[in-house]
C-alpha cells in the first residue's frame, strides 16, 4: 500500500479530521481504509469511488474525497 504513509499523515491529524466523520486514525484504521478502497475498486458495478487529493507543488497526498453512487428513489412526499 504505497499511500499508507500519506493517508496516515492527514487522517491522524486532529486539525484535519476535527469536523469529519472519522479520525483521528491510527495506522490500522488507515490500512482498513485503503483495503476498503481496493475492494470498492473491484466491485461490479462500482458504486464507491475514492479520490486522492494531491498537492500539485510537491505531489504530496494531503487528503481524499469520495463519490458514492446510490440508486435514485422517487419520493412520494
Amino acid at each position: 500500500m504505497d499511500d499508507l504513509a500519506g493517508v496516515q499523515r492527514y487522517a491522524s491529524d486532529m486539525r484535519v479530521v476535527e469536523y469529519l466523520t472519522f479520525g483521528p486514525n491510527n495506522e490500522s484504521d488507515s490500512v482498513e481504509f485503503l483495503r476498503r478502497c481496493q475492494i470498492d475498486r473491484a466491485a461490479q458495478p462500482r458504486q464507491d469511488h475514492a479520490f486522492a487529493i494531491v498537492r500539485q507543488a510537491d505531489s504530496e497526498l494531503v487528503g481524499s474525497c469520495g463519490l458514492h453512487l446510490r440508486p435514485w428513489r422517487k419520493r412520494t412526499h
